[in-house]
């Protein structure tokens, strides 16, 4: 059975990642449950489109991961591509915190932690194979878009109190990072 599921974003993980990303630690935040890849994101000092620059950064673990993957393998040293790439996680959320004047944390949750996969991120297989093994009707681009248990109150993405504060990342970035995340799967 191969199924490749879409990564919805969970606003509960996101809800996680700020709390840790406020603190502004040195080195990734441990979970037993949860994969994480984290990142000091340096910046301008002064202009910075946080947005641009965490898109970039996104697309940057993904390019340089998928350039040392040569099948479904797990590769040592490779983390930021095996959590956006590995086919159990079937949710995530990312957001960031600025730390100083030259520098953000940036952090990403995910439902599976692909670093602890034993060797395979996901198992090759043929689009109609892929589609095949999906619920009726619910295969788009050869995944499987079927919305995992939610863990938060379901809606489009984390809207409310929590939000207008702009404490958490704006709906924006949360749909480019997961528009990149689906799309590179």
């Amino acid at each position: 059975m191969i199924v490749y599921a879409f990564q919805y974003w969970d606003c509960t993980l996101e809800e996680m990642a700020r709390v840790e990303a406020e603190k502004c630690p040195a080195a990734a935040p441990t979970s037993q449950t949860f994969g994480i890849s984290f990142d000091t994101v340096r910046t301008k000092s002064t202009g910075c489109n946080a947005t641009a620059v965490v898109e970039a950064h996104i697309k940057k673990w993904w390019k340089e991961g998928a350039a040392k993957q040569t099948d479904q393998t797990k590769i040592a040293d490779n983390n930021f591509f095996t959590q956006m790439a590995y086919s159990e996680s079937d949710s995530f959320a990312c957001t960031y915190h600025p730390c100083s004047n030259s520098a953000m944390k940036l952090l990403c949750y995910y439902s599976k932690d692909g670093n602890t996969a034993q060797t395979n991120l996901y198992t090759n297989g043929a689009d109609t194979e892929i589609c095949a093994d999906c619920t009726a009707n619910t295969c788009v681009d050869a995944l499987c878009n079927v919305a995992p248990a939610a863990v938060a109150p379901v809606d489009a993405l984390c809207q409310g109190a929590g939000n207008t504060q702009k404490a958490l990342m704006t709906d924006s970035l949360r749909n480019q990072a997961l528009q990149m995340h689906n799309y590179y799967r």
